[in-house]
C-alpha cells in the first residue's frame, strides 16, 4: 500500500498470497500480472525456470537464460487471487492453446466475469531475437508476431456448481469462450478460448490511466522491429471494433514505448497525447522526443537532440508535481 512520511516505500509491504508452481521442479517465468478492481490474475506459462539448473548455474557457468526452457505442448494456467483477502480462487482456468506473454493490457470485471486483455506471442522466440549480435546483424527476422487477445474468466467459487460443455462467457460483443471440461492431464477445469483483436505486431501496451481496471475502448503500443502490420510504428487499436491506426517516423527509425498523457479536462478516453522517443541507425538522422495526438495519431511536436538516445523498453511520465 502507499506510504507517507517515510523514505522507504516498501516499509509497509506484505506478502498477499503464495502460490505453488504447477510444475514441481520448475517455476513459470513472470514479467507482469493483471489487476482488476478486486482481483489479481497471474499467468503460469510453460516458459519454465528449472530449479535444478538454477541451483547449479554458478558451478556450471550457466546464465539465467540457459536455465529456462519452453514446453510448447503445455498450456497456460490463469491463477486468480482476491486482491483484498489474498485468497486464491480454487477454480482452475486453462487456455486452449499455448502462448507466451510479457505484457497485460487491461483487466476488468463485468457481470461476475473477468475480462483480461494481453499481448500474446506464439512462443518466446522474441527473447532470443533481442540478443546484441542479432540486432547488430539485422537478423531480427521475427515470425512469431504478438497479437492482442481477450480472455473471459467466469468467477466461479465452486466448479461443481457449473454445468459441463456449456458456454459460460457472457460478455456482450465478445467472442471469447469459457467452457467447463475435464481431461486426464488437467482434471476438472474451465477451458478458455480467446478473442483476437486488431492486427498483429503490437506490444508495449498502454491505456488511459483512468480506465485501468475498467471497461475501455483504446490501447496504444509500439511495433518495434516486428515484421508485421505495425513494423516500425506506434499503433492504436480500438478494442471494441478492432480498427487500427499507426504513426511512423523515418523508415528505419525505432520508436520506444509510448506513454499516454490525458489532456487536462479531457472527457473522451483518447483525448490526450502520446509521449515517445525515436532513434535512428543513420548518422545523419537525429534522435528526437515526439508528441503525438492520441486521437488522430498525427505528430504535433518534436524536439531533436544532439547525440543518441538509444532504444529502450519501458518509459514513464512524471508530472510537474514531482
Amino acid at each position: 500500500p502507499p506510504t507517507s512520511g517515510t523514505s522507504d516505500p516498501w516499509s509497509n509491504a506484505r506478502v498477499l498470497a503464495t502460490i505453488s508452481s504447477t510444475w514441481k521442479a520448475s517455476m513459470s517465468y513472470q514479467h507482469s500480472f493483471a489487476l482488476s478492481a478486486n482481483y489479481i490474475v497471474l499467468l503460469e506459462q510453460p516458459y519454465l525456470v528449472s530449479i535444478l539448473k538454477l541451483a547449479t548455474s554458478q558451478a556450471k557457468g550457466r546464465s539465467l537464460a540457459q536455465c529456462i526452457d519452453w514446453f510448447p505442448h503445455e498450456k497456460v494456467r490463469f491463477v486468480v487471487i482476491n486482491k483484498h483477502t489474498g485468497e486464491v480462487v480454487s477454480t482452475k482456468y486453462v487456455s486452449d492453446e499455448v502462448f507466451f506473454v510479457l505484457h497485460n493490457v487491461n483487466c476488468y470485471e463485468v457481470n461476475n466475469q473477468l475480462v483480461l486483455d494481453l499481448i500474446a506471442y506464439p512462443s518466446p522466440a522474441i527473447i532470443n531475437k533481442l540478443y546484441l549480435d542479432k540486432m547488430r546483424n539485422g537478423n531480427f527476422g521475427q515470425t512469431d508476431h504478438p497479437k492482442l487477445k481477450r480472455f473471459v474468466l467466469p468467477l466461479v467459487d465452486d466448479i461443481e456448481d457449473v454445468e459441463k460443455n456449456i458456454e459460460l462467457a457472457q460478455v456482450p460483443g465478445c467472442s471469447a469462450s469459457a467452457i467447463r471440461t475435464q481431461d486426464n492431464q488437467l482434471g476438472d477445469h474451465i477451458s478458455l478460448e480467446c478473442q483476437e483483436i486488431g492486427e498483429e505486431g503490437l506490444d508495449m501496451p498502454c491505456v488511459n490511466p483512468l480506465v485501468r481496471g475498467r471497461p475501455y475502448r483504446y490501447m496504444w503500443g509500439c511495433g518495434g522491429f516486428e515484421q508485421a502490420f505495425f513494423q516500425g510504428a506506434v499503433g492504436k487499436i480500438d478494442v471494441q471494433t478492432g480498427e487500427c491506426w499507426s504513426w511512423r517516423g523515418s523508415p528505419d527509425a525505432m520508436s520506444t514505448e509510448a506513454v499516454f498523457v490525458r489532456r487536462p479536462g479531457g472527457i473522451e478516453e483518447d483525448d490526450g497525447v502520446l509521449l515517445l522517443s525515436t532513434t535512428s541507425p543513420h548518422p545523419d538522422e537525429r534522435d528526437a522526443f515526439v508528441v503525438l495526438d492520441a486521437k488522430t495519431m498525427t505528430e504535433i511536436a518534436r524536439a531533436e537532440i544532439d547525440g543518441r538516445l538509444g532504444g529502450s523498453l519501458h518509459a514513464n511520465f512524471l508530472p510537474n508535481k514531482f
